[in-house]
């Protein structure tokens, strides 16, 4: 658990240093891709306990061009792609 929160804590630093401001995409791509996304099986979406504990995460925008992916399917292929290797320290 405590790998994922620092490598989920270095995404994100990576993103606000890169970008000036986080938005809601880089938040939950960060989220999801260090909790291992969303299981339709189990229920498991990592998203709806950061809400709950931080309850302004919807109030950040959204970012209009859907980058970095939030979805599954995104995930992976950012993942596959190495996109996620350029956004990490």
């Amino acid at each position: 658990m405590f790998a994922h929160v620092c490598s989920l804590i270095k995404m994100v630093v990576n993103f606000a240093s890169r970008t000036g401001k986080l938005n809601r995409n880089q938040l939950e791509h960060s989220i999801r891709r260090n909790f291992g996304g969303f299981d339709p099986e189990t229920g498991f979406d990592p998203m709806d306990i950061f809400r709950e504990h931080c309850t302004n995460l919807d109030q950040l925008e959204m970012q209009e061009d859907g980058r970095p992916p939030i979805d599954s399917i995104g995930l992976v292929e950012s993942s596959l792609s190495g996109e996620d290797n350029l956004i990490r320290v």
